[in-house]
C-alpha cells in the first residue's frame, strides 16, 4: 500500500511467511521502500539522480502481527563490504543511502544489525549475504 509520510512516499509489501516450520521470534517480513525523488523534497540528499530513479529499498523487517517487532537480536561482528561480494553493485543502486551515498555501509550495517539479526531466525536469512540478496530479489 501507499502512504504518505510528510514528502516521503513510502511503499510497503507485508509478506507473510507461512512455512511448515514456525520461525521464532517474528511472524512475517514488512518489505518497505521509498519514492527517492520524494523522500528527498525539503531535505539534503547525496545520491546519483542517473543510477537511483525510482524506488530504493529501505529494509526488510521482521515483524509481528500484534503490531511490534524485534530488534537487535543478535550482536554480529561488523559488517563488511566483503560479506556483500557480488551483490555490492546492485545494492548501490537498489538500496541506497540517499542522505550519503558515499557511505553505503552505514546504513547497512543499521538495518542488518537491527533488522537483518533478527531476520537470521530463518536459515534463508540467516547470513548478511542472504538477508541482502533475498531482499533484492523482492525488488
Amino acid at each position: 500500500f501507499l502512504r504518505m509520510k510528510g514528502l516521503a512516499t513510502v511503499l510497503s509489501l507485508y509478506l507473510i511467511v507461512c512455512d511448515c516450520y514456525a520461525i521464532p521470534g517474528w511472524d512475517f517480513l514488512h518489505f518497505t521502500q521509498e519514492y527517492a525523488p520524494a523522500f528527498c523534497q525539503g531535505m539534503k540528499c547525496d545520491y546519483p539522480r542517473e543510477r537511483v530513479q525510482d524506488w530504493n529499498i529501505h529494509g526488510l523487517w521482521p515483524s509481528d502481527f500484534n503490531g511490534s517487532y524485534p530488534a537487535d537480536c543478535k550482536r554480529t561482528a561488523p559488517l563488511l563490504k566483503k560479506d556483500l561480494a557480488g551483490i555490492y553493485d546492485r545494492l548501490l543502486v537498489e538500496w541506497c543511502n540517499l542522505e550519503d551515498y558515499d557511505d553505503p555501509m552505514d546504513f547497512w550495517s543499521h538495518e542488518y544489525n537491527k533488522h537483518g539479526t533478527c531476520a537470521a531466525s530463518d536459515p534463508r536469512l540467516n547470513t548478511a549475504f542472504k538477508y541482502f540478496n533475498k531482499t533484492l530479489h523482492l525488488k
